[in-house]
């Protein structure tokens, strides 16, 4: 991916949040999966990384995304908000 001046922004932001808005088809995905890469070549833990998407289909697709970009490195969780929300409630009941 040769990222525009806008999408390495993004990628290498470093203080606190990021609200990215843009159009369908202009790279979101792609630029979020090279930000995850980005972090964790700067040394941070995949774990540390939680990432939700909206439906079932956006999820597989970027966990395939995601992996082809990682390799074999371990990957952050990728849930859709309902799942991660059932986690949660799972987690709350064992305790």
């Amino acid at each position: 991916m040769k990222p525009t001046p806008e999408q390495r922004a993004v990628i290498e932001h470093d203080a606190g949040h990021a609200l990215v808005s843009a159009v369908a088809g202009s790279g979101k995905t792609a630029t979020l999966v090279e930000r995850i890469a980005y972090r964790m070549a700067r040394g941070e833990p995949a774990m540390d990384t939680v990432v939700l998407q909206f439906n079932r289909d956006a999820k597989e697709g970027f966990i395939r995304r995601l992996a082809q970009r990682l390799g074999d490195q371990p990957a952050p969780g990728v849930f859709t908000f309902h799942g991660l929300a059932n986690r949660m409630v799972d987690h709350l009941q064992r305790i």
